[in-house]
């Protein structure tokens, strides 16, 4: 039995597409009902800064630091970062808990 599932999106040149793999095309998430074929000259532009982006997430490496003290929290890629919460344990307030434990 087939599921409702969300699509993948990809960016190019400032706007957010749908990335319809059964259809074969790609849609504006502002405008869903316009396609654009995988294939057409726009598909493979959209295509090859799919491509370039999924690489730099894999690639690039980047530096989170507290804005406080300025101590270095991560370095990685984009896809080690994602999903994780990153604070600083130096700066963090502790907040009493309201309940007395």
């Amino acid at each position: 039995m087939n599921t409702p599932r969300r699509l993948e999106t990809t960016r190019c040149k400032g706007q957010e597409y749908f990335i319809d793999d059964r259809l074969q095309e790609y849609r504006p998430i502002d405008k869903p009902f316009i396609s654009i074929p995988f294939n057409s000259e726009k598909g493979i532009e959209i295509s090859e800064a799919d491509m370039l982006m999924r690489l730099n997430d894999h690639t690039t490496k980047y530096e989170v630091r507290c804005t406080k003290c300025g101590k270095l929290l991560f370095e990685g890629t984009m896809m080690e970062i994602r999903g994780m919460i990153i604070y600083c344990t130096e700066c963090t307030v502790k907040r009493k808990d309201p309940s007395g434990d």
